[in-house]
């Protein structure tokens, strides 16, 4: 039987638990069936402009949080000037819920925040990480936020990953984040000719948001055409998982100096990894 965790990277699998819980919270069957607006022809549209991100954390109450990016409840897609407008939205599940709870605003700027990513370190504690067009002098900034499993604050979110950054999506290694986002821009080029990132990098954090290393390109030159979306994170991640070794080292040294002479241990074997995969 499919996890959640596995059945949220579903893409229509997301949308009708999104659309569950737009209608009644009491579970009962007698609820009405959501109404769907006529919207713009799906092959004209990027579907991004409505929701985009979602991803899954233990809360210290064994529900799963369900951390997604969606302009407005139901999605209204971007303003009248064209602008995303997302904001991330928190639901939560349990194995005993017949539907997810009803979302409610976890982090709410002007611009957009999204798509939403996030990852849980092996202390539980939660990085939830997004491109942000809120007051940054660059267009975008990636950004992040670390939270314990109750939500409290650890490293609270307006943090800077990098500014100009932009598509990210964070991953765990044992007690440690690594965080891989786009930067520049290139018109007319990855999925649908819709664009993409110049480069892809990559920072490693400890599991209280203290960044460990500094940026790490984690490919020669243009990989697949993709600004560093779904596509892009589970290539990189999965190199990640096999860095895990070499990012423990890390975790295991005594200093912040001692952190800094790691690091090229681990930018190598992020980038063999990466290139081996």
């Amino acid at each position: 039987m499919k996890t959640l965790a596995t059945l949220l990277r579903f893409p229509a699998f997301a949308a009708l638990l999104v659309l569950a819980a737009c209608g009644n919270s009491d579970g009962g069957n007698d609820r009405p069936a959501p109404t769907v607006s006529t919207g713009p022809d799906p092959d004209q549209t990027d579907l991004r402009v409505y929701m985009h991100g979602i991803e899954t954390a233990k809360g210290a109450d064994g529900r799963y949080l369900i951390f997604f990016s969606s302009s407005r409840i139901p999605p209204t897609g971007p303003d009248q000037q064209g602008n995303w407008t997302h904001d991330v939205y928190l639901s939560t599940w349990a194995s005993s819920d017949s539907l997810i709870s009803l979302p409610r605003i976890f982090i709410q700027k002007p611009e957009a925040q999204e798509p939403a990513s996030a990852a849980q370190t092996t202390d539980g504690h939660i990085m939830v990480s997004f491109e942000d067009g809120w007051n940054t002098p660059n267009g975008v900034n990636q950004r992040y936020g670390v939270y314990e499993p109750t939500l409290q604050p650890i490293a609270p979110y307006p943090l800077d990953i990098a500014s100009g950054g932009h598509s990210g999506h964070v991953a765990a290694v044992g007690n440690n984040f690594v965080a891989f986002y786009s930067e520049d821009w290139i018109e007319g080029d990855g999925v649908d000719n819709l664009g993409t990132g110049n480069g892809v990098y990559a920072k490693v954090y400890d599991s209280r948001g203290q960044a460990l290393s500094d940026r790490y390109r984690i490919e020669p030159a243009r990989m697949v055409a993709h600004d560093c979306g779904i596509a892009q994170s589970r290539f990189t991640g999965v190199a990640t998982i096999r860095a895990g070794a070499s990012l423990r080292q890390l975790k295991n040294s005594d200093s912040r100096s001692s952190n800094r002479h790691s690091d090229g241990a681990a930018s190598s074997a992020i980038q063999s990894s990466v290139l081996h995969i």
